[in-house]
């Protein structure tokens, strides 16, 4: 299991937010984790930081505190990806299946 994985794992068994630290001692005698490095609580921080800053709102991370983080999903927030698609060709036609397919393929739009 990956360190994100470990992470998401261990939060969303404890269900509360945890400090770093304490995600890290639950993801390694879990066994869910396994660290090489002198400070596993330093790795598992830095891709909790990485997570929250590259991925933003998509991060399933969230900092409540210094060095204290929960999952996204426990703030009840969802974010949705929208994904534009190609518009179809006009004059195109497409079975009744395949137009349900498409629909129940087609990403939400919220907003």
């Amino acid at each position: 299991m990956n360190t994100r994985a470990a992470v998401q794992d261990v939060l969303a068994h404890a269900g509360t937010p945890m400090h770093h630290k304490d995600i890290s001692i639950a993801a390694l005698a879990a066994g869910h984790w396994k660290s090489t490095g002198k400070s596993p609580e330093a790795t598992l921080n830095v891709t909790l930081n990485e997570s929250i800053k590259r991925d933003g709102e998509y991060s399933p991370f969230v900092r409540v505190g210094k060095g204290i983080c929960r999952l996204r999903r426990a703030e009840g927030i969802a974010p949705v990806t929208v994904v534009e698609e190609e518009p179809e060709a006009k004059g195109e036609t497409i079975s009744f299946l395949d137009a349900a397919e498409r629909i129940l393929r087609a990403p939400i739009k919220t907003g």
